[in-house]
């Protein structure tokens, strides 16, 4: 569940960067579709631990908040710009 919270935080983060200049062009942009990627990723990875998730790869948690950061970031470069 908190994989995919990353998830729409990441889909906020598109949509606040998009409305910044209305173009595709923006960096922020493209920071917040690689997040979403990555979380996307990770979501689906740590789905495949849920019988035994001791046995997960402690990078996969990390990018999971990595994502929560970045996207954190962004929606809120998204709000003051």
């Amino acid at each position: 569940m908190l994989a995919f919270i990353g998830i729409v935080l990441g889909v906020v983060a598109c949509f606040l960067t998009w409305n910044q200049g209305g173009s595709y062009s923006t960096l922020p942009f493209w920071v917040s579709i690689v997040s979403t990627v990555a979380a996307i990723w990770a979501w689906g990875v740590s789905s495949n631990y849920r019988r035994d998730p001791q046995t997960m790869p402690n990078f996969i948690p990390a990018v999971s908040m990595l994502t929560w950061v970045v996207s954190i970031a962004l929606i809120i470069l998204g709000i003051a710009v």
